[in-house]
């Protein structure tokens, strides 16, 4: 993360490995616990929303350090911004790509949309999903710390 730069997230599940972040990214999903059952009472499943970020550059303004800022509610004017929102059990998925100035990515529920380098730049490929195509596995281990996997 470059000095300066804003990294927020509102899921349960996130996979991020050689971010390289400059500017603003913000990630959530409207039901990062799960959904609600029929009588309105929270269902903590594994139906949220999950990210994955595999060696993925995020340049954008970012943050605009000349406005007025109450960081503590969250009200913060930018710039620029690079915002993806996942609805119910979405997915998204981005691996050796570069995401440039202002972006927003909305993924339905029930899909997964993967970001990859195309011939004409950053390409999108939307598909239908029935289940999580992955999960986290921890394992207490002897010397009682938790070994964490993708599953």
């Amino acid at each position: 993360m470059s000095y300066g730069s804003e990294l927020q997230l509102d899921l349960a599940d996130v996979d991020i490995e050689k971010l390289d972040l400059k500017g603003s990214l913000l990630i959530e999903a409207d039901e990062p616990m799960g959904g609600k059952s029929e009588n309105g009472i929270r269902d903590f499943t594994k139906a949220g929303g999950r990210c994955t970020l595999h060696n993925v550059t995020i340049k954008n303004q970012g943050i605009d350090l000349q406005a007025h800022q109450v960081y503590w509610r969250n009200e913060i004017s930018r710039k620029e911004c690079c915002k993806i929102i996942l609805h119910g059990a979405s997915e998204f998925e981005a691996e050796n790509v570069t995401l440039n100035g202002n972006f927003s990515i909305e993924v339905e529920d029930g899909f997964r949309v993967k970001a990859f380098q195309g011939k004409r730049g950053v390409e999108f490929k939307k598909e239908k999903i029935n289940k999580p195509s992955w999960g986290w596995k921890y394992v207490l281990q002897p010397d009682y710390k938790i070994a964490l996997s993708r599953s």
